[in-house]
């Protein structure tokens, strides 16, 4: 009854040819992160290639020791590789979906008023927030996380989606393969848009 809430990563690392295009997809982050960090507010120009796929490494980087903590922290498997390999891939897969809806939203936004902006933020905090949700959108860390949050668990739903209708393609299998504890996909959404709020942040400051 409750498989709905944990995304299906068996399904994506058991199937061989899964296994390896999925990983290969990831590398589309590295021009939707530039095209995202040229979009914010005092974030990076035109030239930053290199900054950009340094943050994507940095980003990937921090997903893994995060998921390590969280692996050692809250043991759900039988071995530590298991449960963080789990949440590794989880969080990369949900954080390239999020990154991909939000820079369709800067795109559709600019394609039609010439001028890019975020279709949720401009759909939960303008012109005038619900009284219960404005303390939020004037906040400078719940403002972001809110609206990443709304990208990561809509990611991870069209992640799950995904791996669910790929996996009804009939294809050779690893028969050595161990299940793992597959995690809960809110608890993935909510991390990887604390880290999204995050480095926004350090693109915005830095940048």
């Amino acid at each position: 009854m409750f498989k709905w809430r944990l995304l299906p990563i068996n399904k994506l690392l058991q199937i061989k040819w899964m296994q390896q295009v999925f990983p290969k997809l990831l590398w589309l982050v590295v021009p939707l992160q530039y095209y995202h960090a040229r979009q914010l507010p005092a974030g990076f120009n035109i030239d930053s290639y290199l900054p950009s796929a340094a943050l994507v490494v940095v980003l990937v980087a921090s997903m893994v020791c995060v998921a390590g903590i969280i692996a050692m922290l809250y043991p759900r498997s039988k071995y530590y590789y298991d449960a963080a390999r789990s949440l590794i891939s989880s969080m990369l897969g949900t954080w390239a979906f999020a990154l991909a809806l939000v820079c369709l939203s800067f795109g559709l936004t600019q394609w039609r008023d010439s001028r890019p902006s975020d279709v949720v933020e401009n759909f939960l905090c303008l012109p005038e927030p619900a009284p219960y949700i404005r303390a939020v959108c004037d906040s400078k860390w719940m403002h972001p996380l809110l609206i990443y949050s709304v990208y990561a668990l809509t990611g991870a739903v069209l992640l799950t989606m995904l791996i669910h209708g790929c996996a009804r393609i009939k294809a050779a299998r690893n028969e050595d393969f161990r299940p793992l504890q597959e995690p809960n996909l809110f608890v993935v959404a909510i991390v990887v848009a604390a880290l999204m709020t995050f480095f926004q942040w350090l693109i915005t400051t830095g940048g």
